[in-house]
């Protein structure tokens, strides 16, 4: 599935390690400023792929980062304002509506994320055990 042909994601389900660190680089502060009284400032973020960017939206501001290809459809993505990098990896997708994938951080930390084409997937429970399911085989179930 090609990410830009679709125009803009929605990333609200996810570990809390990589919905934080999102946050913290579109909010410009440390991860450690961020909290779950600032995450429900925003419904949720929103993700564009134009070109080799990602583009994060949320909280009335914008942030972008360039995706650079590494291997094995890995790319990495440089958080400049919280001066973390990530190797993304985009994985199980129904080459319709969600895309799962994961970011190795260079301090050893892992997260995860689903982006999707509508808002809400809790409705979806086949779906929402499916991703569970995946990231636990793939070794990312932590939150």
């Amino acid at each position: 599935m090609q990410l830009e042909s679709v125009p803009h994601w929605y990333y609200k389900y996810g570990s809390k390690l990589g919905i934080y660190r999102t946050s913290a680089e579109i909010l410009n502060v440390t991860v450690a400023e961020v909290d779950d009284e600032t995450l429900q400032q925003t419904g949720c973020l929103v993700i564009r792929v134009v070109g080799d960017s990602l583009i994060m939206h949320g909280f009335g501001r914008s942030h972008s980062c360039e995706l650079v290809p590494v291997s094995d459809g890995a790319f990495t993505c440089k958080f400049e304002n919280t001066d973390l990098d990530g190797s993304i990896h985009f994985g199980l997708t129904d080459n319709a509506s969600y895309v799962f994938f994961y970011t190795c951080w260079d301090d050893h930390l892992a997260s995860w994320g689903v982006l999707t084409t509508s808002q809400e997937i809790s409705a979806k429970q086949d779906l929402v055990k499916k991703i569970h399911k995946h990231a636990k085989e793939i070794g990312r179930a932590h939150v």
